[in-house]
């Protein structure tokens, strides 16, 4: 959304199905190929904040709770390639608990 002109939204849904927690966050934004086309050659050679920070925070929840992360990112409006979609599956079937104290 870095990009955007306008006020931006940002949508974040929650969800269970069997044995599986749904996270989906979804942007209005201009959309990851247009954005891909504005950054800088140096940007291009950076891996993205965002994504970093999705990567960090699902290998502590991992290290924590010993489950079964899915992520898969995706445009929101796929016929005008624009928006963005994350969606991380939680597989709940091998999920343990630990005593934090």
């Amino acid at each position: 959304m870095r990009y955007k002109k306008e006020k931006g939204f940002l949508k974040v849904n929650i969800n269970q199905n069997q044995s599986t927690i749904i996270v989906s966050i979804e942007d209005d934004g201009i959309g990851r190929k247009k954005s891909q086309e504005l950054k800088t050659d140096n940007q291009k050679t950076q891996k993205s904040t965002g994504i970093k920070n999705i990567d960090s925070r699902l290998k502590i929840i991992d290290d924590i709770y010993k489950t079964k992360l899915d992520v898969s990112i995706e445009d929101a409006d796929k016929t005008n390639e624009s928006g963005t979609k994350v969606t991380v599956k939680i597989h709940q079937d091998n999920l343990t608990q630990t005593n934090h104290e």
